[in-house]
């Protein structure tokens, strides 16, 4: 019996050496080892910048991890009754957050970015003698924003260079939408935060295959997200419903986000739709 129990005691000892050495060498994450085992390195990694102040001083700045992104801008459209109610000014700003290559066996390389870019959107009350409805007295032109739409859109960017060809693909992560009232006199309501794509899934990246055309509207089930009433200064999300890469070809394919909102003056009733959107396309990244 005595010698059952030592043999018992040194098995058990055994098992927790073995048990210590083996998770001394696992990795310190399942993604690294994921990553490791596909020949993926991660080059480049930034926290995203979370405080908006430094933020909106970036965009007002001009300063950028993507010199393209001005694009952004010329590709938002308002109302025709909101812009001629307000002066509407934009500024933007991407940060980097990764970047990762993937080199094959084959010795083929992929790389493989992600971005977060914030689109600052303010409308300046025009006076009431230059035709707007906003005031109910003529007034000079207010350098005071009412309202502050601020859009903020996670994507990854992926560029795949097989013998002489370049393929691009992107991917939307998340949409992120806040309004602010700057005006006490304003009010919002009916808001909306949403998803959207369109393009060919890719379904491989090496060798690079695609499969059909994916739209995704924003206005589809499961594209949008509802805010019936919002309120100022509050943050809303919008996390797509599909995983899909799209390929990037130089014309018609895109993801992105869109926020839009109800504005209303309060002591003239009269409401504007506010729209605010971001396409990434074949235009915004360096090829």
């Amino acid at each position: 019996m005595n010698m059952v129990k030592s043999v018992n005691k040194s098995l058990v000892a055994l098992f927790l050496i073995v048990g210590i050495l083996f998770i001394s060498i696992l990795p310190a994450s399942a993604s690294s080892e994921i990553d490791s085992c596909q020949g993926k390195q991660v080059v480049y990694s930034q926290e995203p910048i979370i405080d908006e102040a430094v933020l909106y001083d970036r965009a007002k700045k001009g300063e950028t991890d993507l010199i393209t992104d001005q694009s952004f801008i010329k590709d938002l459209k308002f109302d025709e009754k909101l812009i001629k109610d307000f002066k509407v000014k934009s500024y933007v700003t991407t940060q980097k957050l990764k970047e990762v290559r993937d080199v094959s066996v084959k010795g083929k390389t992929g790389t493989e970015n992600t971005y977060v870019t914030t689109i600052f959107t303010e409308l300046l009350p025009l006076s009431y003698s230059s035709g707007s409805s906003y005031l109910e007295q003529p007034v000079v032109d207010s350098q005071t924003a009412s309202v502050r739409s601020t859009l903020t859109v996670y994507f990854d960017y992926r560029k795949d260079v097989i013998g002489s060809f370049n393929y691009y693909s992107a991917k939307l992560t998340s949409v992120k939408s806040k309004w602010d009232i700057l005006d006490s006199q304003m009010s919002i309501s009916n808001g909306f935060v949403r998803g959207t794509a369109n393009g060919f899934n890719v379904t491989s990246f090496d060798p690079h295959y695609e499969s059909g055309l994916i739209t995704h509207l924003g206005t589809g089930s499961g594209e949008y997200n509802l805010i019936s009433y919002p309120s100022s200064g509050t943050s809303y999300y919008y996390y797509p419903n599909w995983n899909n890469w799209i390929n990037v070809y130089p014309d018609g394919t895109q993801v992105g986000g869109r926020a839009e909102i109800t504005i209303k003056r309060n002591a003239t009733g009269t409401t504007w739709n506010f729209p605010h959107s971001l396409i990434v396309n074949w235009n915004n990244i360096p090829n």
